[in-house]
């Protein structure tokens, strides 16, 4: 039940903007002070009503949803949870989800405690809208697959690569209803 900049800015970690209510566990059921890569464990986070996008792993798919659909990336995120497990102190998840107005955005993955990602991201536009939500979602679900990215890197440095590429005319073609 923390504030997330709060929280950061004790954990040395300063960023621009970063809002939000973080609560969860975390469980080391295994550690040894003199090996860094010994820590093994699992936990659990969630996030209400949080702005993260300042997080620079999470701002690759920011900036990439506004390039489609300008300010769809910029908006708060409403619920994000996730499960995670530690092996030889590098942080799985398979399920972190983050929930914004508009979309609903994915992360399976593993950040180990050096920084180093390797994750597979995808955003679902439109997929909570209310009661047609699933359905549109699933009509699109070929434009989904313009949001699916290999991120790999550091956490302050994240390099991504879309899975799917679509060539610019036919991705333009595809977007042009989600313009406003």
């Amino acid at each position: 039940n923390s504030y997330l900049s709060t929280l950061m800015a004790n954990v040395g970690y300063q960023t621009n903007r970063l809002e939000g209510n973080l609560s969860g566990y975390l469980n080391v059921s295994h550690a040894n002070s003199d090996d860094p890569l010994s820590w093994q464990g699992s936990g659990t986070l969630q996030l209400t009503n949080g702005w993260i996008w300042d997080f620079p792993v999470f701002g690759t798919v920011s900036k990439m949803l506004n390039t489609f659909v300008p300010g769809l990336g910029n908006n708060r995120a409403k619920k994000a949870s996730a499960e995670y497990s530690i092996t030889n102190s590098v942080i799985y998840t398979r399920d972190l989800d983050i929930r914004a107005t508009g979309m609903r955005v994915h992360f399976n993955g593993t950040v180990g405690f050096d920084q180093t990602l390797d994750a597979r991201v995808e955003a679902e536009l439109l997929r909570d809208l209310p009661a047609l939500g699933f359905v549109v979602s699933k009509v699109f679900w070929p434009v989904t697959k313009l949001f699916v990215l290999k991120v790999t890197g550091t956490w302050n440095q994240p390099q991504t690569e879309p899975l799917y590429i679509i060539p610019n005319l036919v991705s333009k073609i595809v977007i042009l209803p989600f313009r406003p």
